[in-house]
């Protein structure tokens, strides 16, 4: 009798009125109450203000809280969407995300067919490097999910022409490596002077083309951010002299204006149209003479000679048609930040 005293008195809460005390109504004690579900994010891009992803999809996942019975995503205020539920995780299929626009992702635990609990958003911005119109050639070092300091084999690429993931078979000396946090929260890949990555040869549209890079050296020594090596006449960009300034060639070359400091994260934009060529550094264009620019494969970190191998970083890599200096800037702002330059 007396343990059910106990428990009569655990479910009844006693509350003060007119200076006496009344009994109240029934109430779980705090310690009694199951804990309220929660959701994090962790991919993409965890502890970032926002990502940016080349697709109309993306997968957003992360890890769970007193056993959701379900989780659902929505973008913006628009419909939700039930996720794969896990033991302690979630993942979700997010699609429908608008070109070249900010959205902010929800994802929200529930419980008795009701929202309970605290969701998490992920501000997740799609654009492509050439506006609305896709890359034929993307390098992201992000998108490789390696380890820090993994050696990388194949840099896959995410744009729209097939076989052209650049790749390493050699020895592991050969291999360049992942760093995970670079630029903005971002990964990049370090070249230190003797290793590279190549493509197979592949079919792409003629020009004008716009080339970009997110890059940055570490010595002022020439360094190729990338050769395209099929002819004689093939297009390259490299830093050269002692500033260094960026240089883009194809029969012929020219040199942009501004110079380049080591130990600097720059974005370079080379538009390409078959007989002039102008190069953007964080936006600020040179104009020069270019010669023909037919090209059908790439190496990344050197030369085709590989005689001037890169000692440097790239996070990013890509190719598109048309001028595209100003969308490749913009490109670069979303995802690296605004600010140029940026310290290693």
């Amino acid at each position: 009798m007396r343990a059910a005293a106990l428990l009569v008195a655990a479910l009844f809460a006693l509350r003060a009125e007119a200076g006496g005390l009344t009994l109240g109504q029934p109430a779980f004690v705090g310690s009694l109450l199951p804990p309220l579900p929660t959701v994090a994010i962790t991919s993409p891009n965890s502890g970032n203000a926002h990502d940016v992803v080349e697709s109309t999809s993306v997968t957003v996942s992360g890890t769970t809280t007193g056993a959701p019975a379900d989780v659902k995503w929505k973008i913006g205020a628009g419909s939700e969407t039930s996720c794969t539920v896990g033991s302690g995780t979630f993942s979700c299929n997010v699609t429908g995300l608008t070109a070249n626009a900010a959205q902010t992702v929800t994802v929200t635990p529930y419980t008795g067919g009701a929202a309970a609990g605290t969701a998490d958003t992920q501000a997740i911005t799609r654009l492509a490097p050439c506006g609305a119109a896709n890359a034929e050639v993307l390098y992201r070092a992000q998108s490789l999910g390696l380890a820090n300091n993994d050696p990388v084999t194949t840099w896959t690429n995410l744009g729209t022409v097939a076989s052209a993931d650049a790749a390493q078979s050699g020895a592991s000396t050969l291999k360049p490596t992942f760093l995970s946090s670079c630029i903005n929260g971002e990964a990049c890949i370090d070249f230190d002077g003797g290793d590279y990555l190549r493509t197979a040869a592949f079919t792409s549209n003629a020009t004008p083309y716009t080339i970009c890079f997110v890059t940055g050296v570490d010595t002022t020594t020439n360094s190729f951010i990338f050769d395209d090596d099929a002819t004689a006449s093939a297009v390259w960009c490299h830093l050269a002299g002692a500033g260094p300034a960026p240089r883009c060639g194809g029969s012929a070359g020219f040199t942009a204006s501004t110079t380049v400091a080591t130990g600097q994260w720059y974005t370079i934009c080379s538009h390409v149209n078959g007989a002039s060529s102008a190069i953007a550094v964080n936006g600020t264009s040179t104009t020069g003479t270019m010669g023909t620019t037919a090209h059908d494969a790439f190496t990344v970190g050197a030369n085709q000679a590989l005689t001037a191998l890169m000692n440097g970083r790239i996070a990013a890599l890509w190719r598109c048609d048309g001028d595209a200096r100003a969308d490749g800037k913009a490109y670069a702002d979303a995802d690296f930040g605004s600010t140029w330059p940026k310290a290693f």
